[in-house]
């Protein structure tokens, strides 16, 4: 690659950042100042040597300046050219799986079909786990046995070896068992019996992976320090979480009691690990001293095996089926320590006169035909409408906010992550002063932040 393309909004961020105004950055960066202005009027290419002169000018590594591909409303698959995606995986000396992928646009997460292809009176290998959460399901047409015993779990029961069954009852578009697992949980599949199945699998991103990251460029005695402050069974994350706010802020226990007027017992019982010994009001005291999200100090609701997994049967999700717009649904296990990733089965039951967009989401979202014949309606960015026929097998791609809906006679497994708008995000959103108009003012920013442009 000879030249880069770089975006003319993050180049202003830049600019705007480290209080450097173009003819400044020009100047450090060997270029003509008129060659700056050409690439804060339009998106342009640079050589790399010039590109990389202008990003060490800025501080920053060349990849915070380049364009990248601008986000595709619907992407869509048929099931030919899923299959033709398939690839061979071996372990244990036999052949183990095959994958296969759908769509999603480049550099985001997709899920996975898999064949499960170990035989059944074989104990299948397990695998090492990976720092991505996982929601799966038996997609059929043959049960599955999935193993679990590779982290802390002592012999086989429901946690570490369970049946996941592929349903053959009545409401069978609620294909079959599935579970979410977390980071790290080792796993692994083995037919049941002699009749072949696959399993429909979605390793979400988790915001863990940038921390995570990061910390690789960390010091291990900086990296072992922080590891220590959360490592104690017996307490709590809240309690770790104020512990380490009291730190940086310069309180104590005597002293933050004192200006936030908590009880000093209280106080300390909640520090040595008795979430509930400050009354939610107290807590808000706290954030307002400390100028915190009080929130981190609230106890999660979590419902896990000792493994971490969340499961969801066949009955449960039976039970939980209920109308939702035009259509009718059923939860997937879904889990809050992966508060992004949620999985539905929906039925579809409408004529194609029925087609009102009433499907919009903060982030992307994949579909699997699972059976039947639909129609996706769709808006695209320009606003014209599109319309795309799709099959027993299809697989679909739906950005954020994009509008949609389905009509025919057939089912779905609705998949999707915090690729858009993620919970960290929305976090930081309740946080924001003037939200809309702060939010309307950072995109394509082009504005200089006040400095005289000579």
């Amino acid at each position: 690659m000879t030249h880069i393309a770089l975006d003319r909004y993050k180049l202003m961020h830049w600019l705007n950042a480290r209080k450097v105004t173009p003819g400044m950055v020009a100047k450090r960066a060997k270029l003509p100042p008129e060659a700056i202005q050409s690439l804060l009027d339009d998106t342009m290419e640079l050589g790399m040597a010039e590109a990389g002169r202008l990003a060490d000018a800025l501080h920053i590594p060349l990849k915070l300046l380049a364009v990248e591909e601008p986000l595709p409303s619907v992407i869509h698959a048929s099931k030919a050219e899923i299959k033709a995606t398939c690839r061979r995986l071996d372990r244990d000396d036999i052949h183990f799986y095959n994958y296969y992928t759908l769509p999603s646009p480049k550099g985001l997460i997709c899920p996975v079909i898999l064949d499960i292809l170990c035989p059944a009176e074989r104990l299948p290998k397990q695998n090492n786990g990976h720092l991505e959460p996982a929601i799966t399901v038996n997609i059929g047409p043959g049960d599955i046995n999935g193993r679990w015993d590779g982290r802390n779990a002592e012999g086989r029961n429901d946690d570490t070896w369970r049946m996941m069954r592929h349903n053959r009852g009545t409401e069978s578009w609620i294909l079959g068992d599935c579970y979410v697992e977390p980071s790290w949980c080792p796993h692994t599949y083995a037919l049941a019996g002699a009749q072949p199945a696959q399993i429909l699998s979605y390793t979400v991103k988790t915001s863990l992976e940038a921390f995570a990251a990061r910390t690789n460029n960390w010091s291990d005695a900086a990296f072992d320090a922080m590891v220590a402050t959360y490592d104690d069974d017996d307490k709590p994350f809240a309690t770790a979480a104020l512990a380490v706010l009291m730190e940086r802020r310069g309180f104590n226990a005597d002293s933050l009691a004192k200006a936030s007027d908590i009880g000093l017992s209280e106080l300390k019982g909640f520090l040595d690990g008795d979430e509930n010994a400050i009354a939610v009001a107290g807590l808000r005291q706290i954030g307002d001293t400390l100028a915190c999200d009080w929130r981190l100090l609230l106890a999660p609701v979590h419902r896990n095996d000792s493994l971490g997994k969340s499961w969801n049967s066949i009955e449960g999700a039976t039970a939980s089926i209920r109308p939702f717009k035009s259509y009718t649904v059923a939860s997937m296990s879904m889990s809050a320590r992966v508060p992004d990733m949620i999985g539905l089965f929906m039925k579809v039951e409408k004529p194609e006169t029925h087609a009102t967009l009433d499907l919009s989401e903060l982030s992307a979202t994949h579909y699997l035909v699972s059976g039947g014949a639909l129609t996706l309606h769709w808006q695209e960015a320009s606003g014209s409408p599109r319309s795309a026929s799709l099959g027993n097998g299809d697989a679909l791609w739906v950005g954020p906010y994009v509008r949609h809906a389905f009509t025919g006679t057939g089912s779905l497994v609705k998949l999707g992550n915090g690729e858009g708008v993620s919970a960290l995000d929305q976090f930081e959103l309740s946080n924001t002063f003037d939200l809309a108009d702060t939010l309307k003012r950072g995109r394509r920013d082009r504005a200089f932040w006040g400095y005289d442009n000579k």
